[in-house]
């Protein structure tokens, strides 16, 4: 019941936030995930190094950002986002991004291996010495007969976000569903007891998501000091 209700809870506060960015980017290209979704935790990835299998229920209690990524894409900047959004004080410790890299979306993801996708990421783009703060897991498909046991659940958990998925001779997957992920940086929201929560366009930047996240947060801690004076589990 406790979960239930933190679902109910987070729903209506991300409806309310929408309602106050009404024409936003934000807005315009995210969509709420299915109030029956389940929870991710019982999934697991692969690590960038190939040679762990990571259960994504060592996130449990965290707020996670999931993102498909790419080294050589517009959106790559995105990654230095990511790193700022982390450091956000009220998240340290509350929020994690899982980023998974793809190849699927005009080939701009080159990198075979660890060594590869994090020195792209190093030395070229974003560049700098840039190193994620974050979780990076093995290069793999999220979309078409590979794709990852997660992307089909967060798929199948969050309606598209839009009806077109776009140019298919830039798209390295079959077959073409509707509601698959259409480019780079498509990112979903998932609440501390892996429900997704929300999904969001690419062009939804990073920082865009605090008032998300913030709600997320709040709702979780509200139902954690309830079921804590009524003497239950609440994850």
């Amino acid at each position: 019941m406790a979960k239930m209700n933190f679902v109910f809870l987070v729903a209506s506060l991300l409806v309310g936030l929408g309602g106050s960015f009404v024409g936003s980017t934000r807005d315009r290209l995210s969509s709420n995930c299915y109030k029956a979704a389940p929870s991710i935790h019982d999934l697991a990835l692969t690590s960038l190094d190939g040679t762990s299998l990571v259960p994504l229920s060592v996130y449990k209690g965290q707020v996670l950002i999931v993102v498909n990524v790419a080294s050589f894409c517009t959106f790559t900047y995105q990654y230095l986002d990511f790193n700022k959004l982390k450091a956000i004080d009220e998240f340290r410790d509350r929020l994690e991004v899982v980023a998974i890299p793809s190849n699927q979306f005009g080939l701009q993801e080159p990198g075979a291996n660890e060594n590869e996708i994090l020195n792209s990421l190093k030395y070229v783009r974003p560049g700098n010495g840039y190193e994620p703060d974050f979780d990076v897991y093995q290069k793999s498909d999220v979309n078409g007969v590979n794709e990852l046991p997660l992307y089909t659940a967060l798929k199948r958990s969050c309606p598209a976000v839009k009806e077109v998925i776009g140019d298919p001779t830039m798209r390295f997957w079959s077959p073409f569903k509707n509601n698959d992920i259409t480019w780079n940086f498509n990112k979903f929201l998932i609440g501390p007891d892996g429900v997704p929560l929300k999904r969001y366009d690419s062009e939804v930047e990073p920082m865009e998501l605090v008032g998300d996240i913030r709600a997320v947060l709040s709702a979780s801690e509200y139902l954690r000091q309830k079921s804590s004076l009524e003497g239950v589990s609440f994850f």
